[in-house]
């Protein structure tokens, strides 16, 4: 009899730990919303250009009900944007994680022949009879790229090349291109390097219709991410929803993936 009382002592501790843990989730989850929100009411708020900018490039913590929130404001133009960026751009991107010159070269030819509207092959690039002859049909799609993961199909990316790059790839920068300081850390050594290409300076001028990301995370006691989230937001001139989510997602694999990926010595992904 003993042994079936704590056989059932051991079944509901097990139990009760699921169902704390998963009351720890949902409480996250709301902690980390409620800290997105107001870090797009606050953006909202700036009175000017300058005060914009501010917010947009700062972060700080944010207390949702007993919950501290690090939370922290990036351009999306911080990035390189898939559909935009031209070949000199992505050369240099693509040599600063890893790639080979002439890799890199053929790569950024193959990506602008995804994008373009013509089956002209570009130097070292790919169209229609080249993915063929490696058994892709219908590709490339001679349109712009609709989400970053499609990378991993343009001919010749390597995994380990495509989860380097991943997190600092976007499709949200409207045009847009963010101070040299504000970029991301690879593609600001990228674009400094004797060889990099350049990105000019918009930022002082950011629009109101730029798209940002927020970043939330709840770390535990020795300081390390529990819970991590990033949304990416639009302003608009709207009065009913003046805030537009583009894309959400866990913080955490793809920048673990990246840092694994990425040569040694680079600044890391994260701040």
């Amino acid at each position: 009899m003993s042994l079936i009382a704590a056989g059932v002592m051991a079944i509901v501790r097990q139990d009760l730990l699921v169902v704390r843990r998963e009351a720890e989730r949902l409480a996250a989850d709301g902690a980390m919303e409620g800290a997105m929100w107001t870090a797009a009411s606050r953006l909202l708020e700036a009175t000017d250009q300058a005060a914009l900018v501010q917010v947009a490039t700062s972060g700080t913590d944010i207390i949702v009900g007993s919950v501290t929130v690090r939370t922290r404001v990036r351009l999306e133009s911080a990035k390189l944007d898939l559909n935009l960026a031209d070949e000199e751009q992505f050369t240099a991107v693509l040599r600063a994680a890893g790639a080979g010159d002439g890799q890199a070269k053929a790569l950024a030819a193959a990506i602008a022949d995804w994008r373009d509207p013509d089956d002209e092959v570009r130097n070292g690039g790919a169209e229609r009879e080249q993915y063929a002859a490696q058994g892709h049909q219908d590709m490339p799609p001679n349109r712009p790229f609709l989400d970053v993961s499609e990378l991993q199909a343009v001919t010749g990316m390597p995994p380990q090349l495509y989860a380097c790059l991943r997190p600092y790839l976007t499709l949200y920068t409207d045009g847009l291109r963010a101070d040299a300081a504000d970029l991301m850390p690879m593609l600001r050594e990228a674009f400094q390097s004797p060889t990099g290409a350049t990105m000019g300076s918009v930022s002082a001028a950011l629009p109101r219709r730029a798209a940002l990301a927020i970043e939330t995370r709840i770390a535990d006691g020795d300081g390390t991410d529990r819970y991590a989230r990033q949304w990416i937001i639009r302003l608009t001139d709207r009065r009913v929803r003046p805030i537009e989510i583009l894309d959400r997602r866990d913080l955490g694999p793809i920048e673990t993936a990246a840092e694994a990926a990425c040569p040694p010595g680079l600044s890391p992904v994260r701040p």
